[in-house]
């Protein structure tokens, strides 16, 4: 059973860890001049972005155009809806994590709270690893047990 909810909780905080990828800049303007920096090293630099096939490089370009298009007139972020700047922050988030290069060397960090503590910890996993405990989450939420009582394990 203990398993069963530290498999559940780090799947939640791979979610977390997602999702705090999202944030946006302190203003509109930031993440323009950082989108058209990006545009400009994506066709100044190809080699750089060669993990990006034709599609893909062209789907980032357009989000990007759009991106862009919808924050030129906007100087704060309160100038938009709540749930516009929501979908900026994910665009962004999505436009940043098509550019990176899928090495095996990055690493997913999040900040867990200790067991049986109020301390923040920060844990970094490989992609490998973050996948491997998900799939073990879900296998184990899947799986379930065959008898009913505490002292049985999961078959």
């Amino acid at each position: 059973m203990a398993r069963l909810a530290f498999a559940s909780v780090l799947l939640l905080l791979s979610f977390a860890a997602l999702a705090a990828g999202s944030r946006l800049p302190d203003n509109p303007a930031a993440v323009v001049s950082e989108q058209s920096a990006l545009r400009a090293a994506l066709e100044s630099t190809p080699e750089r972005y060669k993990h990006l096939d034709a599609a893909r490089r062209q789907q980032v370009l357009e989000r990007q155009a759009r991106l862009t298009a919808q924050l030129a007139a906007v100087s704060r972020w309160e100038d938009l809806p709540e749930a516009d700047r929501e979908l900026v922050a994910a665009e962004r988030a999505w436009i940043l994590a098509a550019v990176q290069p899928q090495d095996e060397g990055r690493a997913i960090c999040t900040n867990e709270r200790v067991l049986g503590s109020q301390r923040i910890q920060r844990v970094c996993r490989s992609p490998e690893q973050v996948e491997r405990a998900r799939r073990e989450a879900r296998d184990a939420m899947t799986k379930g047990t065959r008898c009913g009582n505490a002292t049985c394990v999961g078959q």
